[in-house]
């Protein structure tokens, strides 16, 4: 009884805020008309492209672009209050956050209400709250700013809803704003139109994350772009961080080698982002194209006035020693222990076929794990000898020998010390990699 009760309460709660929304819509579009021709009578003062570009996003937004859910308007004149009486849709009740689910705007630190009252138009960010209508994601604030006759912000119009499916499907070349930031970082980056450096950042730039062309700054997003594209040339583990003007999450961009993506991997470096930033995931986003590098987008979730500094050196330092197969591990030992043309030699002659049975070893939090640790214990307990015949060298330990194959020979599995079970039977190297197959899921 208990479970339907809640269950009933849900879709109380859920049909409640579709009315509210559905009510309330012609209103919000009137207010949002309202606020554009109040923008447009006061905003003599700003650059002739930023108010084009302005009003244009907003006839966009009109224009199916995005689903208006609820309203709320600040007063910036004096400190940050809300005006409880303007609330429209699942904003008509007083007590309910625009922002984040527990803290108000007014109660944000100083700082992060400062961005608010910057002299920009207009700001497109995320809220903390979850919809419940149409789609179970963070929900998009609209806020188009207020000003007075000399030009300083005295308010904020915020819509709450989300961007419709069309919104996604556009070309960013197509949408308002975006646009003139993705000509502008096209306008810094200066190369040849011709050239491939130019359709390689226009296609960074057309399949960057819809959500955050739309909240990234034009600096962050001339950086990092300019860094991705850096990746063509040298292909490696990269982590771009973008932290939210209210702190309330981190965004992380991170590029991985495309054969060693996998879900245990994604995990392992969910945790480093999460130790990282000190916050915990929110959702996160693939995608695997037939590009050599998979691109990972994590959501972090944090605490607005506690957010951590992040080392993305060494956070990048510490995803590519996860990525890492056991083989690279090994030649790392084997160079560490007797030298790099040694070294390199013997895991040469190991060959690339003996990662296939052994799997990536699962990252550690808190400093423990990959780092330093030697596949088998190489490092520590064996040391290269030449064979008898001269023609290659062995890793002997203190009580078995492993044979290091010169290039094409053929692998030979010495008898295991201390016997081979009843009747000192040896197991046939077939019969050890079928064994090895199914230990580690691999194979019948």
């Amino acid at each position: 009884m208990e479970v339907q009760e809640q269950l009933a309460a849900t879709l109380a709660d859920i049909l409640g805020q579709v009315r509210l929304a559905v009510a309330d819509w012609r209103r919000m579009l009137d207010t949002l008309w309202a606020g554009v021709a109040e923008f447009e009578a006061v905003a003599a003062k700003l650059p002739a492209d930023e108010k084009q570009e302005t009003l244009a996003f907003l006839d966009w937004l009109a224009d199916n672009h995005f689903t208006f859910l609820g309203y709320r308007r600040f007063d910036l004149s004096k400190g940050v209050v809300a005006d409880s009486a303007s609330g429209l849709g699942i904003l008509s009740d007083a007590g309910a956050h625009v922002f984040d689910e527990t803290v108000t705007l007014a109660d944000m630190p100083v700082e992060l209400r400062a961005f608010v009252q910057r002299p920009d138009p207009l700001m497109v960010t995320k809220s903390a709250r979850h919809a419940v209508i149409h789609r179970p994601v963070r929900m998009d604030i609209i806020g188009l700013k207020q000003f007075d006759a000399k030009g300083r912000v005295v308010g904020l119009h915020a819509f709450l809803g989300l961007f419709t499916s069309a919104a996604y499907n556009d070309r960013p070349a197509q949408i308002p704003l975006l646009r003139r930031k993705i000509a502008r970082v096209e306008a810094r980056a200066d190369f040849n139109k011709s050239g491939h450096d130019a359709k390689a950042l226009v296609n960074i730039l057309e399949t960057y994350p819809r959500d955050e062309l739309f909240q990234v700054s034009e600096d962050a997003l001339f950086e990092t772009s300019i860094g991705i594209l850096h990746l063509q040339d040298r292909q490696r583990v990269a982590v771009f961080l973008r932290n939210d003007e209210f702190e309330r999450f981190v965004s992380c961009l991170v590029f991985v080698p495309r054969d060693r993506y996998d879900t245990p991997l994604r995990l392992a470096i969910t945790a480093m982002l999460e130790e990282a930033v000190g916050g915990t995931l929110d959702a996160f986003y693939t995608q695997v194209a037939d590009l050599p590098l998979a691109r990972l987008h994590f959501i972090i979730r944090t605490t607005p006035g506690h957010l951590l500094r992040v080392d993305a050196p060494a956070l990048e330092m510490r995803i590519a020693d996860a990525a890492r197969t056991w083989y690279e591990h090994l030649q790392d030992a084997l160079v560490q222990t007797h030298g790099e043309a040694a070294g390199r030699g013997a895991g040469a002659a190991l060959g690339p076929g003996v990662p296939g049975v052994l799997p990536r070893k699962p990252w550690c939090p808190g400093g423990g794990g990959r780092r330093g640790t030697h596949p088998g214990g190489v490092g520590r307990r064996h040391r290269a000898q030449p064979l008898p015949s001269g023609g290659g060298r062995t890793l002997s330990g203190p009580a078995e020998a492993l044979p290091l194959r010169p290039s094409g020979a053929p692998v030979r599995y010495p008898a295991h010390a201390g016997g081979h079970g009843a009747g000192g039977h040896r197991r046939g190297p077939s019969r050890d990699r079928s064994r090895l197959r199914r230990r580690d899921g691999v194979g019948p």
